[in-house]
């Protein structure tokens, strides 16, 4: 219990700092994205896994960018799977390659589906650019939400690309937790390898192994 409540009092030391309000996406072609795509760490992806996906860049995006989302996979079952009120989630990233765009986390419909209101919010370690903390959390004394069946976005992140490779995205500490701050053991987050094929006419797909 000690563990949980230090990852929650984490979590709300990111959210304190405030993010704008979540944004629909830029009618984009995606063309800045052809030579991109994701694999993902595991193969058994289904409910309850929380998995990266490529979309289209916010007008808002810098040039040279490109956005991840992740996405909550339900049904959840178990203990605290019809409670969910927030998450915290460490992601390791691979700073040669790609650097976390400060302000461009955004919302996904999870955690405020019955129009309650939630925040997010993201931010690098200071001093290691390359740890990146992302926090979410229903607002005030409410119930936490279920996950039907389906994909839900948590959130999404726009990554400022530095060169071509294979970018291993590494979440550690990763964690949803209940209304009553307690750890909810019905979802992981899957790690994935973000492919800057640069130059090659590689189609953007989730399905490349």
């Amino acid at each position: 219990m000690t563990r949980v409540k230090y990852i929650f009092a984490a979590m709300q030391a990111v959210l304190i700092l405030g993010v704008p309000s979540a944004q629909a996406l830029a009618g984009s072609s995606g063309s800045e994205l052809q030579d991109a795509y994701l694999t993902h760490s595991a193969q058994d992806a289904g409910g309850g896994t929380v998995r990266l996906e490529l979309v289209p860049a916010l007008a808002s995006d810098p040039a040279g960018s490109l956005r991840l989302r992740a996405v909550l996979q339900g049904p959840l079952s178990g203990e605290g799977a019809t409670d969910l009120y927030a998450f915290n989630a460490v992601l390791r990233l691979p700073g040669e390659l790609v650097a976390f765009v400060h302000g461009s986390v955004r919302k996904g419909d999870l955690l405020g589906q019955d129009e309650r209101d939630w925040m997010v919010t993201a931010a690098v370690s200071p001093g290691n650019k390359n740890v990146l903390t992302v926090g979410g959390s229903r607002i005030g004394a409410v119930p936490g939400v279920a996950v039907p069946a389906g994909d839900w976005e948590l959130f999404s992140l726009a990554f400022k690309v530095k060169g071509p490779g294979a970018a291993p995205f590494v979440w550690e500490e990763a964690t949803f937790i209940d209304s009553r701050i307690r750890p909810v053991d019905a979802a992981r987050f899957l790690g994935a390898t973000l492919h800057l094929d640069h130059g090659e006419d590689t189609p953007l797909s989730e399905d490349h192994q």
